[in-house]
């Protein structure tokens, strides 16, 4: 992947969204030190021809995405977990999400 973007992250931040990143259950699916894996799994989201099941990309890089999900529905990697509740609990404490955010943009 291209270069971690640098925006200021405080290294706590990405500790604590390293851990936020486990305990909800992401390495499931998205693997260290690749993040990602090889199988497909249900991800609760249909596309347009009913389709719900899919391989995970790899998360290294995914703070330079512009788009996201296999169709780009998601615009800006915080509308994954906002907009689209994407595997995170419905009462997920805002701290936990931007934690979250910094690590996944750290790796």
């Amino acid at each position: 992947p291209p270069p971690v973007p640098r925006r200021g992250h405080a290294d706590e931040a990405v500790r604590h969204g390293k851990t936020v990143f486990e305990s909800v259950g992401c390495v499931r699916c998205h693997e260290p030190p690749a993040y990602t894996t090889s199988l497909i799994y249900e991800v609760g989201l249909e596309d347009e021809l009913g389709k719900s099941a899919f391989n995970p990309p790899s998360l290294r890089g995914v703070g330079h995405g512009v788009a996201f999900f296999h169709d780009g529905r998601a615009a800006r990697l915080e509308d994954v977990f906002t907009r689209h509740r994407h595997q995170v609990p419905a009462d997920m404490a805002r701290r936990d999400l931007d934690d979250l955010l910094a690590f996944l943009r750290s790796l």
